[in-house]
């Protein structure tokens, strides 16, 4: 039977097949024209994984540092290094600009081929991984949520080493003064299917945002990842969140966010923001022994609820956990035998974010 459509929504579906596969083109999926009719089938299942299937749904946001900065410092750069004829500089300028665009597109399937290698489909033919922008130094993709934190983290990794090996890019950023290099910034917003999806691009938009600190802290050739999970429904806006998690009247943050990706230097900023301090808080949460969880379930809640309680309560519930338990058992929850640290006037912690993020680091075999 006939079904009324708008003109816009004939529009998207007439566009829909072309999509797909200038989609494959960019995932490297249709490098041959025999390859159209497998990239499209493969594409299709990600699509109907995505509105269907999976449980959590993850927007990943991620833009260069300081582009801007870049070309604008470009002509006299340009003028420094004796280029003086416009056919020079504009072939210059555009080996600069399709160099990052190039660093970008091979980050990318270097993440997904890391994907493919750990095994992560799904149940679908290619990892549940969307590029919805896959152009200059900005992506944005839609990805199964237990694959977004991993993926984000390879992205960054990937790009900012191939920004720093790239002629084009890194050759050229070596003679700016105060660049060194490009490293990119990162917002995954992790929400249920059904969450709207114009929310969840704004809050991973706004975690970039937040994630972008690491350009004055560190400079701008390193990378960072702020995210959020979102377990509520209600219109999600970064700073009521980051509200809610903190605590004794501001004295207390529970969110060490963002966590610097790659070389984070030895700035003090940097200590106990790195991936690998998220990663430790993650493994001790999810190791196992005797075939269940060393730190139960019902543990893990009992933290999490102290704290919203405060740093005292926090930490006493940690050392009770440390007693029964035993410190070994425990100790990649804690900083120099504390789950707090300062930061200026303020103690942090990660542990929320550990507890956030452990469904969806915990490996493979243990999911």
């Amino acid at each position: 039977m006939p079904e009324a459509r708008s003109a816009p929504s004939l529009a998207k579906l007439h566009a829909f097949d072309r999509a797909l596969l200038r989609l494959a083109g960019k995932m490297g999926l249709c490098v041959e024209a025999d390859d159209e009719a497998v990239a499209r089938r493969k594409l299709s299942s990600i699509v109907d994984h995505l509105n269907h299937k999976a449980e959590w749904v993850a927007v990943v946001h991620a833009d260069g540092n300081g582009m801007g900065k870049v070309f604008e410092r470009f002509p006299s750069l340009m003028a420094a290094q004796g280029v003086r004829l416009a056919a020079d500089y504009v072939r210059r300028y555009r080996a600069l600009s399709e160099g990052v665009d190039e660093c970008a597109r091979d980050a990318f399937r270097s993440a997904l081929e890391k994907l493919r290698g750990a095994g992560w489909s799904a149940g679908t033919d290619e990892p549940p991984v969307l590029p919805l922008v896959l152009g200059g130094d900005d992506l944005t993709v839609v990805c199964d949520g237990e694959l977004a934190l991993r993926f984000a983290r390879d992205y960054l990794e990937g790009f900012t080493r191939l920004a720093g090996e790239h002629d084009a890019v890194g050759g050229v950023l070596e003679h700016v003064e105060d660049l060194r290099g490009l490293g990119a910034c990162a917002g995954v917003a992790i929400v249920k299917r059904a969450y709207p999806f114009h929310r969840a691009v704004h809050l991973a938009g706004e975690l970039t945002d937040e994630a972008k600190v690491v350009k004055k802290k560190l400079g701008q050739d390193r990378s960072a990842l702020s995210f959020q999970v979102l377990f509520e429904s209600a219109y999600a806006d970064l700073e009521r969140l980051r509200e809610q998690q903190t605590v004794d009247g501001g004295g207390t943050c529970l969110t060490g966010q963002p966590y610097v990706v790659g070389d984070g230097g030895d700035a003090e900023w940097a200590r106990h923001r790195h991936w690998r301090d998220l990663e430790r808080q993650v493994a001790a949460l999810t190791a196992r022994e005797d075939g269940g969880l060393v730190i139960s379930a019902a543990q893990a809640h009992e933290l999490r609820s102290a704290l919203f309680r405060g740093r005292e309560a926090a930490q006493s519930r940690f050392q009770v956990v440390s007693t029964w338990l035993g410190k070994d058992a425990v100790q990649g929850l804690a900083h120099d035998g504390s789950l707090f640290w300062q930061d200026g006037s303020t103690h942090r912690t990660g542990l929320l974010d550990a507890l956030n993020a452990a469904p969806f680091l915990r490996s493979k075999d243990a999911s």
